[in-house]
């Protein structure tokens, strides 16, 4: 009885979780696990062409910047980098000093 239980409940899940309709026929997980699989590697596969077709398009629209372009986005790039540093290091002296004087000190 608990394994009836449990097949039902693994169909329960497979349809609502992954809307993957289901024959009433198809009482076994691994039957169930099989077919699901197989669905998602034929779809994976179909759907290769498109995908490269889109990178292709995004490489050929791609060029290389100029130095001032680089430059300005290293430049921001860097500012970014030291803001997150400071804000780092400000919250670190932060936690180091401020405990001192709100926690009483036991001895």
């Amino acid at each position: 009885m608990i394994f009836r239980l449990s097949v039902r409940f693994e169909k329960f899940l497979i349809q609502t979780i992954y809307n993957y309709p289901l024959q009433s026929k198809q009482f076994g997980c691994e039957n169930l696990a099989e077919n699901n699989t197989a669905d998602k590697v034929k779809d994976g596969i179909a759907n290769i062409g498109p995908t490269l077709r889109s990178y292709l398009r995004i490489l050929k629209l791609a060029r290389k910047p100029s130095r001032k372009e680089f430059m300005t986005i290293a430049k921001v790039a860097a500012l970014g980098i030291l803001a997150i540093g400071v804000m780092g290091f400000v919250f670190y002296v932060l936690m180091d000093i401020v405990p001192e004087y709100f926690i009483p000190v036991r001895t």
